[in-house]
């Protein structure tokens, strides 16, 4: 399981570093267009934020303050990924 979900993330950075580097003007990546509330940058970075909040958490078996019990979910997802 933990195999197809790294195989799974790895396809979709390179898809999303792909997309990134489509962009020739990198103003553009701040842009917003149409009904579009994010931008393509705005959402790379949350992106990123939570890989590597969700791999800090993975690598160094760190839980972290959550509310409303979501500590028991996540230790739960981390037995799925074992």
């Amino acid at each position: 399981m933990r195999s197809l979900v790294i195989h799974q993330l790895t396809k979709d950075l390179h898809r999303l570093y792909k997309d990134i580097k489509s962009f020739t003007e990198e103003e553009n990546l701040w842009k917003t267009m149409g009904d579009v509330s994010n931008s393509p940058g705005n959402l790379a970075l949350h992106l990123v934020g939570n890989l590597n909040h969700f791999g800090n958490v993975i690598a160094f078996n760190q839980s972290p303050q959550l509310p409303f019990g979501t500590d028991q979910l996540l230790q739960k997802n981390q037995q799925v990924l074992k």
